[in-house]
């Protein structure tokens, strides 16, 4: 009681609503049993006393009526208010604007671009088809219409520069943007897209940009530790404006298997290792529930599911059907985060400001 009419001191104190939430952690109470095995998978002996389900209707009707003693207009306008707050986000898309670290570099990114092929030297002026491909390259980099993606270039050039600095060398180049000129004049790539006869297209088109399809440059270093474990990127952007990319193991069906046992008997049975061995790996690209159970081709050809041929596998599906569900349910969730070999993220603003970040041990 005394907790309801505090409740409601706050709501009249500064004009809030109330609304009814749950600590939910999964959305069913089948879910708990996959939750504990992803945690489980994750190095977490936790386990969840009762379940932290998603509540129905009449679940809260219950809380707020019978235990905390709301009436029963109090307890529909709480859930009025629930279902107002949920309209809230009908069609609701999560969208970012593109954003390049412009402001570590001059203004005038047309200049700068000049100041820096004329610092690697790799421009010869006096080539009328050099001058006109460089132009038309710049035209759709800076005058689009779009967006001025000349910064884009900016970081990478600098990074590749100063790892050459230090005496390592860099790929020649690696995918499309070996047909840009202005990328082999950055000495980002090695090939000279014009003695080559590579096509820039490839690379970017005006209409490209326009779709909001932007392109990307891949190159390969032969340490790259040197400079993704070098402070080199947290000194010059500052460390709140930079991150490593992050990665997460998703759980197939060797370790669904292992963890969803050992969730539930405490370590993983023999049978289970044993079968896990007789297992094939997924092949890359091809979802799992697919590989278990089979699907089409693009063109339209049928591949069987690997429990259609894998007799073990059929035999401890049939003998631990529960399980076996439990299993499939928890294929493909997030089992363990790290970081990224060589890809880090350079933001104009802190990165914090617009996207949550989760630190990770090495």
């Amino acid at each position: 009681e005394a907790e309801t009419k505090s409740r409601e001191q706050l709501k009249s104190k500064y004009g809030d609503v109330l609304v009814g939430a749950d600590d939910a952690h999964f959305a069913y109470p089948d879910g708990k049993i996959v939750q504990e095995a992803k945690l489980g998978g994750m190095g977490d002996s936790f386990k969840f006393f009762g379940t932290y389900n998603r509540r129905s209707s009449e679940d809260l009707q219950k809380y707020f009526i019978d235990y905390m003693g709301l009436s029963q207009s109090k307890f529909e306008e709480i859930l009025n208010n629930n279902q107002e707050w949920a309209k809230k986000f009908d069609n609701f898309k999560l969208k970012y604007d593109i954003s390049l670290p412009t402001k570590f570099y001059p203004e005038n990114s047309l200049m700068y671009v000049k100041e820096l092929i004329d610092k690697h030297g790799k421009m010869d002026w006096s080539d009328s088809v050099r001058v006109k491909r460089l132009k038309k390259e710049l035209k759709i980099l800076s005058s689009n219409g779009s967006i001025d993606f000349l910064p884009y270039f900016f970081p990478i050039e600098e990074a590749l520069s100063y790892f050459r600095s230090l005496g390592m060398t860099t790929s020649p180049g690696r995918g499309s943007s070996g047909g840009f000129l202005l990328s082999y004049l950055l000495n980002i790539t090695k090939p000279d897209p014009v003695r080559y006869e590579l096509s820039e297209d490839r690379f970017i088109t005006e209409d490209r940009i326009k779709l909001g399809k932007y392109p990307d440059i891949d190159t390969d270093l032969n340490d790259a530790k040197i400079l993704t474990n070098s402070d080199w990127f947290k000194n010059r952007f500052g460390e709140d404006h930079v991150t490593q990319i992050g990665t997460f193991q998703l759980l197939k069906l060797k370790s669904a298997l292992k963890d969803v046992n050992r969730s539930i008997h405490g370590h993983v049975p023999f049978e289970v290792e044993k079968l896990c061995k007789t297992i094939p790996n997924t092949p890359q690209g091809v979802d799992d529930k697919n590989f278990i159970f089979g699907y089409k081709t693009d063109d339209g050809t049928e591949v069987s599911g690997l429990i259609e041929d894998h007799k073990p596998l059929q035999e401890y599906a049939k003998a631990n059907p529960s399980i076996w569900d439990t299993v499939i349910k928890a294929l493909k969730l997030k089992r363990q985060h790290g970081k990224h070999a060589a890809g880090w993220i350079i933001a104009n603003k802190p990165i914090s400001d617009f996207i949550p970040l989760i630190t990770v041990s090495d």
